[in-house]
């Protein structure tokens, strides 16, 4: 009867354990603010596994959205498959991923910027509007 009762411990302390460990890797992605450096190696690596990804299905753009992201809008408004790919499904990650991260972390809230900020906002999305839009010009 004793060894039962000591198994029965064992299989707690690990059970408690393992919630702690499980505690501490959420804390570590999520609450605390990663470092600069650890978070541009890791983007960086990231955008190396994009770039072999997106070249696999014939897409040599790695972390390119500009063209994805007209593509989720027409597959929403056409609903063809065609514009469902390797691109559309990483835009769609990087929104969901966001999303669940900011909401994970406690982070998430909805605010309104103000008048300045909207406007500074519009102009940056102009901008880069007309940058990818010339970027794909150039590559036909």
């Amino acid at each position: 009867m004793h060894n039962i009762t000591l198994v029965i411990l064992h299989f707690r302390q690990a059970k408690t354990t393992q919630e702690t460990q499980q505690a501490v890797s959420f804390q570590l992605l999520f609450t605390k603010t990663w470092h600069p450096f650890l978070t541009v190696v890791f983007i960086g690596l990231l955008g190396i596994v994009a770039w072999v990804l997106s070249a696999e299905t014939g897409r040599n753009y790695g972390f390119g959205v500009a063209v994805p992201s007209a593509n989720v809008i027409q597959y929403i408004v056409i609903g063809q498959q065609r514009y469902l790919n390797w691109g559309s499904y990483f835009v769609s990650g990087i929104l969901l991923g966001s999303f669940l991260t900011a909401k994970l972390s406690g982070s998430f809230e909805l605010r309104m910027p103000d008048a300045q900020e909207i406007i500074r906002r519009i102009l940056g999305g102009i901008t880069m509007g007309i940058g990818a839009a010339l970027a794909v010009e150039d590559q036909t």
